[in-house]
């Protein structure tokens, strides 16, 4: 984000004290899963230009039925993990790094609402008589994108 600790808990607590995030001093990312509605929130960000579609699909999948948030994640007894709030453009919290806070919290809230990344990994060696070659992949398996 191009900031310090410091300034980004800072530019937090303001987001925090405008209504756009959940309070920002936390260690806890379990959501509870009896007081948080996961709908709701996405409902809010269906609209959003930038992740909208993204809430959208989760509200039409894995929320279709259901606004119980993922199981996983630490309770460490404080404050819920931070949310965003309510949808906001880059304007309307004031650009540069109100903006930068703002997104990364909305980009990581949507994120931990998605099934976990899962992927398959294959190696492929070749001994060639003029030497060794080696081949590592990667692929992600299908599951869903955060829209850009």
């Amino acid at each position: 984000m191009g900031m310090s600790p410091k300034q980004v808990m800072n530019v937090a607590e303001k987001l925090y004290s405008a209504g756009y995030i959940s309070y920002p001093r936390t260690e806890t990312t379990k959501y509870d899963p009896n007081g948080f509605d996961v709908r709701s929130i996405l409902r809010e960000h269906t609209s959003h230009p930038e992740w909208g579609r993204t809430a959208a699909y989760l509200l039409r999948t894995k929320y279709a039925k259901s606004g119980h948030p993922p199981k996983r994640g630490i309770d460490r007894g404080d404050h819920p993990p931070i949310t965003c709030t309510k949808a906001a453009t880059r304007d309307e919290v004031g650009g540069g790094a109100a903006w930068r806070v703002y997104e990364f919290v909305s980009r990581n809230f949507l994120g931990s609402l998605g099934d976990e990344l899962r992927f398959t990994r294959r190696v492929a060696e070749l001994k060639l008589s003029v030497g060794k070659s080696k081949s590592d992949t990667i692929k992600k398996l299908p599951t869903f994108q955060l829209e850009q």
